[in-house]
């Protein structure tokens, strides 16, 4: 698999499926051999922002893919898109 720049958990989630695909893997083999309900591996894929961080990397595991986290070029603060409000951002 090669270097992907993911923004978003549906973006992780694409690419996880993806790759689970890839090593020609069902969604029940992998929940077999992962510990976890296939209907687990179906929420991960298909709604990430709810997922578990911890279950991200159980699943990152099991499919052989690391998360490298790298610094932005640029300044730093707000991602990029609108701009939120001050409100928006406090928590």
């Amino acid at each position: 698999m090669s270097p992907s720049t993911v923004r978003t958990p549906q973006q992780l989630a694409q690419l996880l499926q993806q790759q689970r695909r890839k090593l020609g893997l069902t969604q029940d083999d992998l929940s077999k051999s992962f510990g976890l309900l296939p209907k687990t591996i179906s929420l991960l894929e298909n709604h990430a922002e709810r997922s578990k961080i911890s279950t991200l990397f159980r699943l990152c595991a099991a499919l052989g893919v690391e998360i490298v986290i790298q610094g932005k070029v640029g300044k730093p603060g707000l991602p990029d898109g609108p701009t939120a409000t001050h409100a928006e951002t406090e928590w």
